[in-house]
This record gives C-alpha cells, structure tokens and sequence, in this order.
C-alpha cells in the first residue's frame, strides 16, 4: 500500500508540476532555492517535460525492453556481466502484499457483519418479531393447514 500511494502522489506532483510549470517555478523560488533565475528554471521546466512524456505509456511507466536495452549497452561497455534484469526491478501492483492483506482484513469482517444481519433478519419471523405472524398463522390454509 505505501508503494502504490507513494507512486500516485509522485504522478500527481509531476502531473501538477507539468500543468503549472509557471506556478511550480515561482513556489521552488520562494521556498526552495534562488540559485538559478526564473527563466533557467523555466527552461528546465520545458526540457522535463519532453524527457518525461517521451517514454511509452505515461508519466512513471516503465517498459521491460527499455531496461534491457540498457542492460545491454551496460553489458557491450563492460560495466555488466550480462544483460539479465533483476528480479524485482520493475515495481508490479500485484507484488503490493500489504494491499492484498488489508483487503482481506477489511472483507472478512464485512461479510460476517453481513451474514449476522441476514442470518437475524430471516430468523426475526421465527422468534415472533414479525407482528402479523400471528394473525397469518390462524388462517386456514397456512402452515399446511385446510
């Protein structure tokens, strides 16, 4: 879960910060760093936004032959062994153990909570809760009865 609330929080700063490059450049002047001008940060602003919508899919996808094709420019330069990914590299919701657990944490109780309350409800007739029980009980005709 925090993996995957971490992530969205990042797309969303870096879809904010996209969108608003002005605004962002003036919020890093006022409360981050003056070092650079506004209009150096302006332009590193446009140039982001080109390295990071370039790539297949979205902001913060990541693509498996991308990776191996690093790999194996790392591996022709000598810095690799061999150009295997490792396992683990690329974060997978499904590998989000934490959710899955508090899922189950939340359904389970759920659904007993549901069954009580349909288990009373059918069985409320049977205890005499239902106030025309009865009336239908002395018809002719109910309960087998001529």
């Amino acid at each position: 879960m925090k993996a995957a609330a971490f992530r969205t929080a990042s797309l969303q700063g870096w879809a904010y910060a996209l969108a608003h490059k002005e605004a962002t450049v003036d919020l890093i002047l006022k409360t981050y760093s003056a070092k650079k001008s506004r209009e150096a940060l302006l332009f590193e602003a446009a140039r982001a936004d080109l390295l990071v919508r370039r790539g297949p899919g979205h902001i913060g996808g990541q693509d498996a032959a991308h990776w191996r094709r690093i790999a194996t420019t790392y591996r022709k330069l000598g810095l690799l062994a061999d150009d295997t990914l490792p396992a683990g590299l690329m974060w997978n919701r499904e590998d989000d153990i934490e959710g899955r657990w508090l899922i189950s944490l939340l359904l389970v109780p759920i659904g007993l909570a549901i069954a009580a309350l349909v288990g009373y409800r059918s069985a409320a007739p049977c205890r005499g809760h239902w106030p025309g029980l009865e009336r239908l009980r002395r018809r002719p005709g109910w309960g087998g009865q001529s």
